[in-house]
């Protein structure tokens, strides 16, 4: 089941040949990998991990079965939840040090539900930019509902898992963000556009 974890993962998110990949591959400090890995063991107890997935669960009437991966990646993915033929949730656990993984979990739940409670998304095509930027908003949206927060941007800020300095980066690149998805909105992702 890895494979097919990793191949979704490589095919859907990264979008790159497979020299490319192994380039990656060959270019990665293994022990910092590791020492990461160990580091993101303590953020990762499986009782908290199962008690925030039944609030998951509870909050979205979804109703499939589906796996969770705690699995060291390439270093690069905090979280994520593709289009698959059997839902699951992936967590690198080399970046789950320092994140809030109650944050991440209902973030990437999110997407795992619309992904696989939509046919639209499972006919194996390539996602739209505009229907990514939709599926991170709600992504994005969906712990502050979760935990009925207050919509601020600080709050915004924290459930994209960026600090002051970025957001507000991204803030005064608005304009120009939002003039590329329009221009790109119903074009298919692909390594230029992710």
């Amino acid at each position: 089941m890895y494979k097919e974890v990793f191949d979704t993962i490589l095919d859907r998110l990264y979008m790159m040949p497979i020299e490319a990949i192994l380039e990656i591959v060959e270019n990665i400090d293994f022990d910092s990998l590791a020492e990461k890995a160990e580091a993101g063991i303590g953020n990762s107890d499986l009782v908290r991990l199962e008690d925030i997935l039944i609030k998951c669960i509870r909050y979205y009437p979804f109703d499939r079965s589906f796996d969770v991966y705690i699995l060291v990646g390439f270093g690069h993915i905090d979280g994520t939840a593709l289009p698959s033929r059997l839902p699951f949730l992936y967590l690198g656990l080399e970046r789950l040090k320092d994140r809030d993984i109650e944050l991440l979990i209902q973030y990437e739940f999110n997407h795992m539900v619309r992904f696989h409670a939509n046919s639209e998304f499972m006919t194996g095509t390539t996602l739209t930019v505009g229907q990514l930027v939709v599926a991170e908003g709600l992504a994005t949206l969906a712990p502050l509902a979760m935990k009925t927060e207050t919509l601020s941007e600080k709050a915004i800020a924290k459930s994209l898992f960026m600090e002051s300095d970025e957001y507000e980066n991204l803030k005064s690149n608005f304009k120009e963000i939002e003039k590329s998805i329009i221009i790109d909105f119903d074009k298919e992702l692909s390594p230029r556009l992710m």
